[in-house]
């Protein structure tokens, strides 16, 4: 085991002032108190300004692109694949608009549902009538749905069971479109890489 070093004397591979204890004043050119490395500092106190002790540090500016000739080369690829993308948004078209016809196929089964509770008789809703618009509820109201052909084709009676047959329908429906819609944009997103590819 070795023995520690006597004080005052001075040990091999080190310094005199090492050996001693004494502070050791490093130098390295910088300022007290300035952290290795540390850019140095401007007027507002940001690292890289024109400081007392350093110079002026410009960071570089990225040119600008166009994005013009990327869109013409997308565009291009897109139409080469016209059926794709016709199919695809057709199906988006169909199942942003199925929603809003099961919530209007909803309406009319609430209120057969309420006739027939009047009635007391709930063997008569299957074969009682209603529409997705009423004519007399709406008459003189302003700001009211008012397209002729539009309003005559929806208040047109229909029975309870083919409004619950549009509303099933529509629930289901759109939850079939979702899957081939996902077919068909993974088969188009398959297609355009290997366009980019090419």
């Amino acid at each position: 085991m070795s023995k520690p070093p006597i004080s005052g004397m001075p040990v091999p591979g080190m310094s005199h002032a090492q050996s001693s204890g004494q502070p050791i004043e490093m130098q390295t050119g910088q300022p007290p108190g300035a952290l290795p490395g540390a850019l140095p500092l401007g007027p507002e106190g940001i690292p890289g300004g024109q400081g007392p002790g350093g110079g002026n540090i410009r960071m570089k500016e990225m040119p600008r692109m166009n994005a013009r000739p990327y869109l013409k080369r997308a565009f291009k690829l897109l139409g080469e694949h016209k059926a794709f993308v016709a199919l695809s948004l057709s199906f988006s078209l169909v199942m942003f608009l199925l929603p809003f016809v099961a919530a209007a196929a909803f309406g009319p089964l609430i209120k057969l549902f309420g006739d027939a509770a009047k009635t007391g008789n709930w063997n008569t809703v299957w074969t009682l009538t209603g529409s997705f618009y009423e004519k007399t509820a709406h008459a003189g109201e302003a700001g009211s749905f008012s397209i002729p052909f539009i309003t005559d084709w929806l208040a047109t009676p229909l029975s309870f069971t083919t409004i619950f047959v549009i509303w099933t329908c529509a629930i289901v429906l759109r939850n079939v479109l979702d899957i081939f819609r996902a077919w068909v944009d993974a088969n188009l997103d398959q297609r355009l890489l290997t366009g980019f590819r090419q």
